[in-house]
């Protein structure tokens, strides 16, 4: 318990409690005030601080209500005296600590005031705790004003800080949009069009601001101006241009007089911003010209403090605009240039391209293919699934020189030249290839030795004839006039009957060879296609006697109209491929027949050969293809029978199997029906 002392109010008309009962604590602390009188005690209550007010009920409602107004209120015992209703009401409407029923019960008065004294130290407590808590509580108040202000004073500053870095931010965002709206554009328009739109965004608020005038001197004697006339895009040439600074302008007289006199109006107050263009323009006149100049002219009519905003917009955007037309002049170049490329190769007649080490075609002019697509060279130029045979790449790209070789197209034959790109890196990874078709000047030079062979031949054969025929004539001559002469009879007659016909056979020979080897032409005539055969087998006895022949002609009686000395070359070339085809003894079918349903006679020749792979078919009638081994066939044997052939107005069929052999069927139309008969 608290050491305090205590002031207890006794108010009663009997005396308080003796001494002798306060002697033991808490009640040696306290001093005991008697009073009877209710004002007097009011008025003492107000004087003094009163821990514990002792009263009797007989002083009313309006005394206690009295003492439970006083600051701080004291512990308030009731000492009953009476039983009216009194005591009822001041339970209801006063704070009553204690009821003491029996004031003469010492013990139980001496409880009652020692709970009561425990209750004022309590409530005495509080209130310090209280007054204390109030003054904590000022003190706090006064402490967060101060607070709130230096926070507010300092947020004041990073206000005006993040408004700033706001502005900044704003700026940046605004600047990286423009550029990445002009690094997207390709033409000068669309490079106005979003200036035009910068500028009216970002000065939006100035007095007057109109189109902005690009204006760029790509050669000294000439420039380029591109503005907005009514709306429009308008692009314009003019020779003259006044010297400008290098330096910005915010009102130029030269350029103003310029523009006036160029678009015909007034113009007032005129911005020069120069622009930082690198380019340098590429002709074919002037291959490295003076280097480019650009300026951006803005019409205004704007205060000094306005034109700031716009020379600082300037200085902002300047860089990156200056770079975008260096650009679009790059680009404008490049497409020049390639369109030069294009024009300069696709005028050519033969085929070039540019060709990377996976035989994929970079770039190819139109002579090479209509429709390019990336494809690989051998299926877009000659529609193979594998590299053309001959093909100079791979040897190009690995040797790093140019190499040749020759290629063949849908019966085409090209000369290729291959010519690899060279790096500094090392080895090639691109070659350009030069296409070269021969097909025409190789086909004639071959005509040419085939031509000279003939003639060869055909002098042969005439110097054979003339050496042979005298002495056969001779021979024949004799051997006619000894039947004349020797009977029937004799056996001497027959003899010299089968002279004579050995030499007439042998002079038919000879006539044969000499035709077929004659250089003059021989106009078409009637005549059966076996008979053709007739005259062409003598050539063949020596190829024909390794292997077993079996001839079936049963087309005599059919006439056709055709140049024989041709046709022998035909059926030459078919008797000879058979036989060179069988390496091995075999047999070679030889017949003729006829196709009523074609009004047409068919030479088939059917060889027991090893065959032709299915891939190779469809190239055998293709000049210049050859299986056989490098001088011993040039590949137009079979070429120059299917022309032959066509030129008579027939086929020619091969009909192939591996292991089995091979037939040639050749078909050629009857001159006559009535003949045919």
């Amino acid at each position: 318990m608290s050491m305090k002392r205590h002031l207890i109010l006794w108010v009663a008309n009997r005396p308080p409690p003796t001494a002798a009962s306060f002697e033991e604590a808490p009640f040696d602390q306290c001093e005991i005030i008697a009073v009877q009188d209710a004002e007097l005690a009011r008025q003492f209550l107000k004087a003094h601080t009163c821990s514990v007010v002792c009263a009797e009920s007989s002083y009313g409602l309006d005394f206690f209500k009295s003492v439970q107004d006083m600051n701080p209120p004291p512990v308030q015992i009731l000492l009953l005296n009476s039983e009216d209703n009194t005591v009822s009401d001041i339970l209801n409407y006063s704070s009553i600590f204690e009821i003491v029923i029996d004031q003469n019960d010492s013990l139980a008065l001496s409880r009652s005031m020692r709970s009561a004294l425990a209750q004022a130290d309590l409530n005495s407590n509080q209130l310090s705790l209280r007054r204390e808590s109030r003054s904590q509580n000022r003190e706090l108040e006064a402490l967060n004003i101060s607070l709130e202000k230096i926070v507010e004073d300092r947020t004041a500053h990073i206000q005006v800080a993040k408004t700033e870095e706001d502005q900044k931010l704003n700026k940046v965002r605004s600047l990286i949009r423009f550029i990445k709206e002009i690094g997207s554009v390709s033409l000068f328009e669309d490079l106005l069009q979003v200036l035009r739109k910068e500028l009216r965004r970002e000065m939006r608020g100035l007095t007057k601001i109109g189109d902005p005038i690009l204006v760029l001197q790509m050669q000294p004697e000439s420039s380029l101006l591109y503005s907005f006339q009514g709306g429009n895009f308008v692009k314009s040439t003019s020779s003259s241009l006044p010297d400008l600074s290098s330096d910005l302008t915010l009102d130029s007289k030269p350029i103003k007089t310029f523009l006036a006199n160029h678009f015909g109006r007034p113009f007032v107050r005129t911005t020069v911003i120069p622009l930082e263009i690198k380019s340098r323009q590429v002709s074919s006149v002037q291959p490295l010209a003076t280097k480019a100049k650009g300026f951006i002219c803005i019409e205004n009519a704007n205060t000094a403090l306005d034109s700031q905003t716009l020379v600082d917009f300037f200085s902002d955007c300047l860089k990156p605009f200056s770079m975008a037309i260096d650009r679009i002049l790059l680009e404008n170049e490049h497409a020049e240039t390639v369109y030069r490329w294009e024009k300069t190769f696709d005028s050519l007649q033969s085929p070039i391209a540019i060709i990377d080490i996976d035989h994929e075609v970079l770039r190819a002019n139109r002579a090479y293919s209509e429709r390019l697509a990336r494809k690989k060279c051998f299926d877009s130029f000659a529609a193979r699934t594998s590299p053309c045979e001959g093909c100079p790449i791979e040897l190009a790209l690995q040797s790093g020189a140019p190499q040749s070789g020759t290629i063949q197209r849908a019966g085409q034959v090209f000369e290729v030249q291959s010519y690899p790109i060279n790096l500094e890196s090392g080895r090639p990874t691109n070659v350009v290839n030069h296409y070269v078709d021969i097909t025409e000047s190789r086909g004639l030079y071959i005509r040419m030795l085939q031509a000279e062979k003939m003639g060869a031949l055909g002098l042969l054969a005439g110097n054979i004839a003339h050496e042979l025929n005298n002495p056969l004539t001779g021979l024949r001559s004799l051997a006619q006039v000894l039947l004349h002469e020797v009977p029937v009879s004799d056996p001497m007659h027959s003899d010299l009957q089968e002279v004579e016909r050995a030499a007439a056979r042998s002079q038919k020979i000879i006539k044969n060879l000499r035709d077929f080897s004659s250089k003059e032409k021989i106009d078409k005539e009637i005549i059966s296609l076996d008979e053709v055969i007739e005259r062409t087998m003598p050539m063949l006895k020596t190829i024909l006697r390794s292997h077993r022949l079996e001839l079936e002609l049963e087309t005599k009686q059919y006439l056709i109209q055709a140049e024989s000395q041709m046709l022998q070359q035909v059926v030459f070339n078919l008797i000879n491929n058979a036989c060179q085809a069988m390496k091995n003894a075999g047999i070679l079918r030889i017949s003729t027949s006829f196709d009523s349903k074609k009004s047409s006679v068919v030479l088939r020749v059917v060889d027991t050969g090893p065959g032709i792979p299915v891939e190779l078919q469809k190239k055998v009638f293709e000049a210049f293809y050859t299986t056989k081994g490098e001088g011993t066939g040039t590949g137009l044997g079979l070429s120059l029978s299917k022309e032959i052939i066509e030129s008579h107005k027939g086929s020619i069929e091969l009909i192939s199997s591996l292991g089995v052999g091979t037939e040639f069927c050749v078909s050629i139309p009857i001159y006559k029906e009535e003949a045919a008969r």
